[in-house]
């Protein structure tokens, strides 16, 4: 009896040790996602979870419906992959950003870029000429796709590279897809979010694979990092841009 004791004993100490080894493989080490060092993976997961967390429960809606605000061009209607990323204005920060990225049949990526300054107020009415005609007509006032145009063109080599490494990056890819105004660590405190930081919506579609991604608050983890090299500095070869007010 004692036998058989020890050894049920340890084989639920084996089965244990066996659990925890197959969840810490599941994530990358700390070596390989500095932020695992921090975070934890698989509480980021549980949080990012909306069966855990009803915080981040209206997530994907709020993600999808921005998302579907971003202008893709015709050329990236069937794309096989495409990012698109929505940035909305804070109280402080007026400003909507719009970011199309995709790679044409030649694995080439290529940009579509709008940006949409709610604190410019539009440009003042054109003066009647002098002396001023009988039927004169003052000029229609622009619309809002001339005054914020899409810019499209190729992406630099840089922006591709870049784009390239976020993709096959194991941190991004272990990361869950939903980041609250919270972030729990490992030891201490919550990470909580800096007042007035911009929320992201993204999503990523790849041959097999589409994610939505919803950030609340720009954080240390690569999704979110990916999402502001996205709408901030991915770049249109230099004198490639094309202008387009329709889409």
């Amino acid at each position: 009896m004692r036998a058989l004791l020890l050894m049920t004993v340890a084989g639920l100490a084996v089965a244990a040790c066996a659990s925890l080894g197959s969840s810490a493989e599941r994530y990358p080490s700390a070596d390989q996602c500095p932020a695992f060092a921090t975070y934890d993976p698989a509480a980021l997961a549980a949080a990012g979870d909306p069966a855990q967390n009803s915080q981040v429960a209206h997530y994907d809606n709020w993600a999808r419906e921005r998302v579907a605000e971003v202008p893709v061009p015709v050329e990236a209607a069937n794309a096989t992959t495409l990012v698109r990323v929505r940035v909305p204005g804070t109280g402080m920060w007026r400003v909507e950003d719009y970011v199309a990225a995709w790679k044409d049949e030649n694995g080439r990526w290529h940009i579509a870029r709008r940006q949409i300054e709610g604190g410019q107020p539009p440009p003042p009415p054109v003066p009647p000429p002098y002396p001023m005609p009988e039927n004169w007509q003052p000029p229609a006032p622009p619309t809002m796709e001339e005054r914020f145009p899409l810019y499209v063109g190729p992406a630099d080599a840089a922006t591709a590279a870049r784009l390239d490494a976020y993709l096959a990056d194991p941190c991004m890819n272990a990361e869950p897809t939903r980041f609250s105004h919270t972030i729990p660590r490992r030891q201490g405190p919550a990470w909580v979010c800096v007042p007035d930081s911009s929320s992201m919506a993204g999503e990523i579609i790849e041959p097999g694979r589409t994610r939505l991604i919803s950030v609340r608050c720009e954080n240390d983890m690569v999704t979110s990092d990916f999402l502001e090299y996205v709408y901030g500095s991915a770049g249109i070869e230099e004198g490639q841009a094309e202008r387009r007010t329709s889409w």
